[in-house]
């Protein structure tokens, strides 16, 4: 005879018994990501939340093009724990590895589409013309 519940474990990395979505996130281009217009900068996409969700991509530098870098590259990420998650973008000179730029955005609040994403500063004030430009498509 089988027990009806399952034991419940939100730390485990594998979630086989919760039904989950995939969420797939283009980063298409940018425009002036970072003070240093000439500088090489990547942009890291990082799920967070649950620790069965985590997971973290990155582009390709762009080179030596901080005004209007294009990428055009795709991830896909499997969410189980869509309420608990957030999605971290961080745009990183690739020369010294600093931190220009990021922008947290909980999922829920990510819509579908095409979007300009606006960016802030590591110490969280706004940027001003700095954005991304990505297209998020989430599918059951």
């Amino acid at each position: 005879q089988s027990a009806p519940f399952t034991t419940f474990n939100a730390f485990e990395m594998e979630q086989s018994n919760v039904p989950s979505m995939t969420l797939s996130i283009k980063v298409v281009s940018g425009y002036r990501v970072g003070s240093n217009l000439s500088a090489s900068v990547a942009v890291e996409v990082e799920l967070t939340g649950a620790p069965s969700d985590y997971s973290k991509q990155k582009t390709k530098a762009s080179n030596r093009n901080a005004l209007n870098p294009v990428w055009d590259e795709s991830f896909t990420y499997k969410v189980a724990f869509r309420e608990l998650a957030f999605v971290r973008f961080t745009v990183w000179d690739s020369s010294s590895q600093a931190l220009i730029a990021q922008r947290i955005v909980p999922l829920r609040h990510l819509r579908q589409g095409y979007r300009h994403l606006r960016l802030r500063s590591p110490q969280d004030s706004p940027l001003g013309l700095s954005t991304l430009f990505i297209l998020t498509r989430m599918t059951e």
